[in-house]
């Protein structure tokens, strides 16, 4: 009976240090994986187009044996275009401003150069009501300072009207577009150095239709902003778009600028992160707000990145998106399209065939990476969960599952969602307003899995508290035994 007895012990003390390594096994293959995740997921640009995917009707080179470059190209009321930027093979001076005209098939019909001995750029044309064209930039050739605002008038053949130049002592370059407001006078936007707190500030400048200088403001803090954009806002002020040193969170930060229509400062608002954030377009969308593009190295995939941000019509950040590769992309332009979605173009070292190539993106309906991560109450990756991405009104978006890393990648749209995951009978839900890329990091109560059954983290503590006791009460019963 004795030997029985202690048969009997051995078979349960065996079973109880198997039931130990099993334990044991399993919490050191749970814990075998570290868990690392990011607020951003950086994926592959949506709605692209590119040269690759369209056909050219037709293409014109204009130009002599130095350098041109063109800033600003409008189609004219006759159907052709005029182009303005420098150019150094012409006119006066080391960089003339440069006015060319063409059919509607880009076949030259003039051109003329503005400028004096030093340096001049164009950086901008609008054709007037008139028939004749404004055009707007910079010089050290006239003026006051190092660098003025220059605007220049001209009739319908190019022919110069009237030019007037506006700034200090520094350098006061005009670099967003010049618009004709709706008194008929004009406005400009860059930066002066002449005026305002800091190194260099926003600049303001509003003059009549025969270029007198009505009023100007300057607007920023102790170190450097830059305007690169303006446009008049549907109730008679102004929207000023470009970065800031002063304000924000990084090196540079978008800078969006609303003022009433005498230029007095309504509201700024900052966009951005730890690094350098710049802004070079700004339009105001149908529902009054205002999408903003430029580009971002704070966030996305690659050095530099498109970054187009949207708002509400008091610059409250509605939703922001980049787009671009492992290189540089950098957004200049961006229009709302009468589709109701929006193109935004500028250059890309990312895709392309050289260098640098244009980059072309048609976005009808923004929608957002999404990334969810599903672990385990240690930190241990769940692969092959189910994770439905609902909407607000638990209708289904997408399902999909887990990869072996414990991964699921949607792309959603902007709105309310719901994300369920479920894994072995366990269910986890959670609320997610979705207008950016996002990462979701879901925990689920599974401590160990013995033999494909999960175990909650109360669970494994009676069943090692159990084991525990068991083994206890058997060295116990093993001692009382030897010591007998």
């Amino acid at each position: 009976m004795a030997m029985m007895g202690m048969q009997s012990e051995r078979r349960v003390v065996l079973g109880v240090m198997l039931m130990a390594l099993l334990i044991i096994g399993a919490l050191n293959l749970g814990s075998a994986k570290a868990v690392w995740w990011v607020s951003t997921y950086r994926g592959p640009p949506t709605y692209i187009s590119s040269a690759e995917l369209g056909h050219t009707n037709w293409n014109k080179t204009y130009g002599g044996f130095r350098i041109e470059v063109a800033y600003s190209v409008i189609q004219t009321s006759d159907g052709g275009y005029a182009i303005a930027g420098y150019t150094t093979t012409y006119g006066a001076g080391k960089h003339d401003f440069w006015l060319v005209k063409t059919d509607s098939t880009g076949n030259l019909e003039w051109s003329r150069t503005y400028g004096g001995s030093g340096g001049d750029v164009a950086r901008s044309v609008i054709q007037t009501s008139d028939g004749g064209y404004v055009i707007a930039g910079y010089t050290n050739s006239y003026g006051a300072g190092g660098f003025d605002f220059w605007l220049v008038k001209t009739d319908s053949a190019g022919n110069i009207e009237w030019s007037k130049t506006y700034g200090g002592p520094e350098w006061d370059l005009a670099k967003g577009p010049v618009i004709q407001t709706s008194d008929g006078g004009y406005v400009m936007a860059g930066y002066t150095r002449s005026y305002g707190a800091g190194e260099g500030d926003f600049w303001l400048v509003k003059t009549d239709s025969a270029g007198n200088l009505e009023w100007n403001k300057t607007y920023g803090g102790p170190r450097e902003e830059v305007a690169y954009s303006v446009i008049q806002t549907s109730d008679g002020g102004y929207v000023m778009a470009g970065y800031t040193e002063s304000y924000g969170a990084g090196i540079h930060d978008f800078w969006l600028v609303k003022t009433d229509s005498a230029g007095n400062l309504e509201w700024s608002k900052a966009y951005g992160g730890p690094k350098v954030d710049v802004a070079y377009s700004v339009v105001q969308t149908s529902d009054g707000g205002y999408l903003i593009a430029g580009y971002t190295n704070s966030y996305g995939a690659g050095g530099f990145d498109f970054w187009l941000v949207k708002t509400d019509s008091s610059g409250n950040l509605e939703w922001s998106r980049t787009y671009g590769g492992p290189k540089s992309d950098e957004a200049r332009s961006v229009i709302q399209t009468l589709d109701g979605g929006y193109a935004v173009v500028g250059l890309t070292q990312s895709y392309g065939a050289g260098m640098a190539d244009f980059w072309l993106i048609k976005i009808l309906h923004p929608t957002f990476p999404l990334k969810v991560c599903v672990t385990g109450a240690r930190g241990q990756l769940l692969s092959s969960a189910k994770v439905d991405l609902l909407w607000e009104n638990n209708t289904l978006f997408k399902t999909k599952n887990t990869n072996i890393d414990g991964y699921v990648y949607f792309e959603a749209p902007l709105g309310n969602f719901k994300i369920k995951v479920e894994y072995k009978g366990l269910t986890q839900t959670r609320t997610i307003y979705i207008n950016e890329p996002k990462t979701v990091y879901i925990s689920l109560d599974i401590f160990l899995e013995i033999f494909g059954t999960p175990l909650t983290t109360t669970q494994t503590a009676l069943l090692v508290g159990t084991s525990i006791i068991a083994v206890a009460a058997i060295i116990y019963i093993i001692i009382k035994k030897l010591l007998h």
